[in-house]
């Protein structure tokens, strides 16, 4: 049935404290084609440090809010490149990055 093609964009939302993640599956759907269902790792950099987390997409497009003690400088999605899928990461102080894999 192919492999996912992600757009993901974040934000950071400073009233909540949050790196704002949104995660669309932008490859075609419909009965023959579900939506995919699986872990995504992100490492969100915070000047020196750096924060893991992973996240459970079930939905074509979902949100997801995780805290952070500051604003991250960057969003990398799936770092150990294990995730067969075309994606593209946008948002905030970030440079585009885009993977392919078909």
């Amino acid at each position: 049935p192919g492999v996912p093609k992600l757009n993901i964009v974040w934000i950071w939302d400073q009233r909540l404290g949050a790196a704002v993640v949104t995660v669309r599956q932008t490859q075609k759907i419909d009965d023959r084609r579900p939506r995919f269902t699986f872990p995504l790792d992100l490492i969100f950099e915070l000047g020196d440090d750096r924060r893991a987390e992973t996240i459970r997409v079930t939905e074509a497009e979902q949100l997801f809010e995780i805290a952070l003690p500051k604003k991250p400088d960057k969003l990398i999605a799936d770092p150990g490149m294990f995730l067969l899928a075309q994606m593209k990461v946008e948002g905030a102080n970030t440079d585009d990055q885009s993977t392919n894999a078909e």
